[in-house]
């Protein structure tokens, strides 16, 4: 496991974006390995909330090869909309993995989405209503014997596991 960079300005997405650092995923290795179990062979993935898109990268390593996953992250927290460097991270972390497909969707999505999901990863705001409001909205959707999984963020010693980078 790499720790996150000693120098702050090295933190931020852009440097992750340019290259000059992987992007980190704010999980444990146990974590990874817990998500990549529970979605290995599955063909509708969601994930909600995207960050730099470590958790995004070991869920499409693990699924069905014939699967899609679906990426909801409204990434509104970009100081410079235009740029939007932590969806631009994202999109090159995700692109490690040529293992099925991915879609990058909207977060209005559940008002027009008509298939069954078979994994259903929330890790998106963390704020208690949010999460509420999150699984009144998507829950509906899970295929029986479907799988919803929570994330909380955090930051701890050490830092996230490395995503690689797409070349």
């Amino acid at each position: 496991m790499r720790a996150s960079p000693p120098v702050p300005a090295l933190a931020s997405s852009p440097v992750a974006w340019m290259g000059l650092r992987p992007t980190f995923a704010q999980r444990t290795r146990a974590e990874h390995e817990a998500l990549q179990r529970w979605v290995h062979g599955r063909k509708a993935v969601v994930e909600i909330g995207g960050a730099e898109g470590g958790s995004a990268l070991a869920l499409r390593e693990a699924m069905g090869l014939d699967g899609t996953l679906y990426l909801i992250d409204p990434y509104h927290l970009s100081r410079v909309r235009w740029l939007n460097a932590p969806q631009r991270a994202a999109h090159a972390c995700v692109n490690g993995s040529g293992n099925g497909r991915f879609v990058w969707i909207s977060v209005q999505a559940a008002t027009h989405w008509r298939g069954a999901i078979d994994f259903l990863l929330f890790d998106g705001d963390h704020a208690e209503e949010a999460v509420r409001s999150d699984w009144q909205t998507w829950h509906g959707f899970l295929r029986p014997g479907g799988v919803a999984a929570f994330h909380d963020a955090r930051v701890f010693l050490g830092g996230g596991l490395p995503c690689q980078m797409a070349p």
